[in-house]
């Protein structure tokens, strides 16, 4: 797990590469560390519900490649996702690929541990572009957003990707996936999903431990120390949730659809907290103002931090009901709050600063 991020912090600072041709070499590619017990590792998930359901599957249509031009193998990019995101407790505004992860990505890079929070894993597998034993691009890496504002959809698309190991090993690219990940505004759910696919070579498509046959996928969601994980296991047409590392058996088939809806944790802003402070204008351009319902503690505190967890404003031990906090300074972006009082959390929020 640790070369899993230190790998995802050059992710933070690279937006393209060039033409990548694929590499003939041996990868390391145990990115979940076994320094973890079973007890440690297995959590009772509260964060996220899973369901499956099926589908007919669309590529992407009018979509912004975001590989144009590159015959990428380990791709690095950095993709805005166009609205405020909310993946386990963390808010986001765009998502990291980071070298050797196949179709994985991940939130907030921290820029001085090369540690990420929270990784998305539609599909952890070697993947490549299959223009890569000649000079042409055929694998396309694409996003757009649908919808309107409020309720709107990121989809971000792999389409055609081949796998490294079948062209490492056989000097063939024979087999490819196509699956997208869909990210919803407002409910914040997370859907993958899967198109057609050929995998004539699972044993060597698939990246899985020593102990295991299942020659499939890991799918899921999880948190840097992989102890808050939502992994599925059995069979990739009808899964389970699981909390440990574990594999798909098979690819997931063509329509399937796995659906990690969102529970309402975090710091999302909660009824408690409207309830207790008006934030305004939100959107702030130059000036944000905090209005409190009732007078503050001698003790309260006000901490404004950017997604890093950088803060960037705080005020202390005040008796008035109103705030401002000067923006004219800060990066255009998204920035939480947490107001304490009397050592508890009075409430939590986001500003949008334009």
């Amino acid at each position: 797990m640790k070369k899993l991020f230190f790998m995802l912090g050059t992710a933070l600072l690279i937006c393209s590469l060039p033409t990548v041709q694929a590499q003939h070499k041996t990868k390391n590619k145990s990115w979940i560390h076994g320094e973890q017990t079973p007890s440690q590792r297995i959590t009772a998930g509260t964060d996220y519900t899973f369901s499956t359901s099926t589908g007919t599957y669309q590529d992407l249509s009018g979509a912004t490649v975001v590989s144009a031009g590159d015959i990428w193998d380990d791709p690095e990019y950095v993709v805005p996702i166009g609205f405020p995101f909310q993946l386990y407790d963390q808010m986001t505004d765009s998502v990291y690929f980071a070298i050797d992860l196949g179709g994985s990505i991940s939130t907030v890079v921290d820029p001085n541990t090369y540690e990420a929070d929270y990784i998305i894993v539609p599909l952890y597998a070697d993947l490549v572009d299959r223009g890569s034993l000649g000079s042409t691009p055929l694998s396309p890496i694409s996003y757009k957003v649908d919808g309107n504002p409020g309720s709107r959809i990121f989809k971000l698309e792999w389409k055609n990707a081949g796998f490294y190991n079948e062209v490492d090993s056989l000097g063939t690219l024979n087999d490819f996936i196509n699956f997208q990940v869909w990210l919803y505004e407002g409910s914040n759910d997370v859907e993958f999903r899967y198109g057609p696919s050929l995998v004539n070579n699972p044993e060597l498509d698939y990246y899985t431990d020593s102990d295991s046959t299942a020659y499939g996928p890991l799918v899921g969601l999880s948190n840097y120390d992989f102890n808050n994980s939502y992994i599925l296991d059995g069979p990739a047409s009808n899964p389970t949730l699981v909390f440990v590392e574990d594999y798909l058996t098979g690819s997931p088939p063509d329509g399937i659809i796995y659906r990690f809806a969102k529970n309402a944790t975090g710091v999302k802003e909660s009824a408690a907290s409207l309830n207790q402070v008006n934030v305004y204008p939100n959107p702030a351009t130059s000036v944000v103002h905090f209005s409190f319902k009732e007078p503050l503690h001698q003790t309260t505190k006000l901490v404004l931090t950017d997604l890093t967890g950088r803060t960037v404003r705080e005020v202390n031990n005040t008796h008035s009901r109103n705030i401002s906090i000067t923006t004219d300074e800060l990066e255009p972006g998204i920035y939480l709050y947490q107001v304490t009082g009397n050592s508890q959390v009075v409430a939590t929020g986001r500003v949008v600063i334009e």
